[in-house]
């Protein structure tokens, strides 16, 4: 895991940019600093910067460099597999003619480093970046088609004269770019673009006010910053040095990966296809030359991959990580502390988040996401991964992902019971829902009416909106007009499956990257097992009724830890989510809230008394309490990264 970044500019470079750049990415990568520098089509100049790692006093250093160059690479080396100077980057190809900048982890490089050894390459490292390369000689932009797991990278292709850049197929590993006529930037992080001249803080306006009115994120390769975009998931882009011609192609689609898919028709070996496959991300999970360890929340997904690892580490220990709180409401530590219990190699830690902690550190918070975040309940993943990295910690495992995959959020029971009724099973559809709500307490009356909520035309889903949410009200009429025309996407389909693939394209990337910064804010690497591409496509592929059955969501799942979780943790019935103490902490914090709100600089746009009012207010509605928190968290990115709407 580390942080990458590049310039190309025929007119030449600024090397005190590249350097910056890499600066700012130095949480990623505190391990080893790299630069390559290109004139044309010359050979490429490696040269090390102030934290590069011992071993590689040889290189001259970035600062030294006054000659023109054309292109230039940085590299933020967080050590995990091949810890040695072996591992530096940016790398070289041993043809001389590619170099990479990389990021993330290719799980499966082992087995392809050995069909790539039959096919005549050789290697001089341990390392999944060396094989990253070799695969690129051998079968071209496509060799990421043969790759298991995460990854946004940049290769130097001097013989095609081009930047190639790839990003995983869900977008686990961020990748930001911005391009201005013939010179083109790209980085791990947005904030590290913002040092490159020409990139300016300037604020994506129609992006912006969507964000206040309803939380959404550009759907599209936009950002809330109008000169960055995002490359998207599943996605090359293949940018021309000579003339600044940038090609972007999907060179993924889950929907058509789900279709190719041919399904047991007996249940039982479908749910066995599941559990061997999910057995084996779990082995691919745990590759590494450093240790690895777990956020352990208490509910089944993140329990679940603690049970399976455990028996792999052989005799550990086997380090988990757990927020607790002393409001029983929202506490679930005292199940992680059974399934932590129940497994001798498992060490348990807990980290307790509160009020005045979350006040100190939301700055930083905001500093190191790029963007708002949408609840405080980020705070407590931000807590957590701050103390793994105080007990050492360099990876980390973590559940993302299961919930989209196998439909665990409530709204998943109104999809399947729509389908029932649509298909004529009035008496399946009578016993569902009411298993639903006797064991997971679903309202499926309202669970249906938010499935029908996307089928409402456009202005009568505005208007059911805006009366359901507050976010409307931090707008002021002109910034309401202003707002984009286009409808909201539909984030929920008409069967189970069409939603399991929304809630990855639409709901997941926000996840995933408050997951990214919050880790590598403190300089761990995590994973995500659940995103193993080939359980995401079996387990979106499965029978509707093998992921809600019997009034259980995930059911697939719940089969598949039957003998190594605890009963009481396997079929709980009171799960209650990533949460926070949000109106306490608002009862908390509410003079310095006051305070803080009393003397913001407001913004045109938004209406200063809205906001204050309910800061004042002892709010009970949670899904409020969430829009105030993300209100904050907007205010404050846009006075950390001195933006003006």
């Amino acid at each position: 895991m580390c942080g990458i970044a590049g310039i190309a500019d025929p007119g030449g470079i600024a090397r005190t940019e590249l350097g910056a750049m890499a600066r700012v990415l130095r949480h990623r990568g505190p391990d080893d600093e790299g630069f390559a520098l290109f004139d044309g089509h010359g050979p490429p100049i490696a040269l090390r910067g102030d934290d590069t790692a011992p071993g590689l006093e040889a290189l001259a250093h970035l600062d030294t460099w006054s000659q023109k160059a054309t292109i230039g690479l940085a590299h933020r080396r967080l050590a995990i597999l091949d810890v040695s100077p072996a591992g530096h980057q940016p790398m070289v190809a041993a043809n001389g003619r590619l170099v990479i900048t990389y990021n993330g982890e290719v799980y499966n490089y082992r087995e392809l480093r050995r069909e790539l050894a039959a096919a005549g390459h050789a290697f001089h490292s341990g390392s999944d970046t060396e094989v990253i390369l070799a695969a690129y000689l051998e079968w071209g932009p496509r060799c990421v088609t043969r790759f298991v797991g995460m990854w946004a990278f940049a290769i130097r292709d001097q013989a095609r004269g081009c930047l190639f850049l790839s990003r995983d197929r869900f977008g686990i590993k961020p990748l930001y770019y911005a391009q201005a006529g013939r010179r083109f930037v790209f980085a791990s992080e947005i904030k590290a673009l913002l040092e490159v001249a020409g990139v300016t803080r300037d604020v994506n306006t129609a992006a912006a006010l969507d964000y206040v009115y309803d939380g959404s994120m550009p759907v599209s390769d936009a950002t809330l910053f109008r000169d960055v975009r995002e490359l998207q998931p599943g996605c090359n882009l293949l940018f021309h040095c000579e003339d600044g011609r940038a090609e972007t192609n999907r060179w993924y689609d889950l929907a058509t990966a789900v279709a190719a898919i041919e399904m047991p028709a007996n249940d039982d070996v479908a749910l066995a296809g599941y559990g061997s496959r999910f057995a084996e991300a779990i082995d691919l999970h745990l590759r590494s030359d450093v240790p690895v360890g777990t956020c352990l929340s208490g509910g089944l997904d993140s329990s679940l991959i603690v049970a399976y690892a455990a028996e792999r580490v052989g005799a550990g220990p086997f380090n988990s990580f757990t927020a607790a709180y002393d409001d029983p409401t929202i506490d679930e530590s005292a199940f992680a502390r059974r399934v932590s219990d129940s497994l001798p190699v498992v060490r348990a830690h807990y980290v307790h988040p509160d009020a005045s902690k979350l006040w100190n550190e939301i700055d930083r918070l905001v500093w190191h996401q790029d963007l708002p975040v949408g609840s405080t309940s980020m705070f407590a993943q931000w807590c957590v991964m701050k103390r793994a990295a105080g007990e050492g910690m360099k990876v980390l495992l973590d559940g993302q992902g299961a919930d989209e995959t196998l439909g665990g959020y409530a709204y998943f029971a109104g999809v399947f019971l729509l389908e029932l009724l649509r298909a004529g099973r009035l008496g399946k559809f009578r016993s569902d829902a009411a298993l639903l709500k006797e064991n997971r307490s679903v309202n499926v009356w309202n669970e249906m009416g938010r499935v029908l909520y996307y089928c409402l035309p456009d202005r009568l889903q505005r208007t059911v909106f805006s009366r359901a949410r507050v976010g409307s009200g931090f707008l002021t009429e002109d910034a309401l007009r202003a707002r984009s025309a286009a409808p909201p996407p539909v984030r929920i389909g008409r069967t189970v499956r069409e939603s399991n693939i929304l809630a990855i394209q639409l709901s997941l990337p926000s996840l995933l990257r408050y997951e990214d910064r919050n880790s590598m804010a403190y300089s761990i690497e995590s994973r995500v097992p659940f995103l193993d591409h080939r359980l995401v496509e079996y387990g979106v592929a499965l029978d509707s009724g093998l992921k809600i059955r019997d009034g259980w969501h995930k059911y697939v799942l719940r089969k598949t830890g039957e003998s190594r979780l605890l009963p009481e943790v396997l079929w709980r019935r009171d799960k209650k989510g990533f949460l926070t103490p949000q109106r306490r902490w608002l009862g908390e914090l509410r003079g310095l809230l006051q305070e803080y709100l009393g003397s913001y600089e407001w913004p045109a746009q938004l209406r200063r008394e809205k906001i204050i009012e309910m800061a004042e207010t002892d709010i009970n509605n949670p899904t409020h309490l969430s829009e105030f928190w993300r209100m904050i968290s907007f205010l404050k990115w846009l006075e950390t990264y001195r933006i003006r709407m």
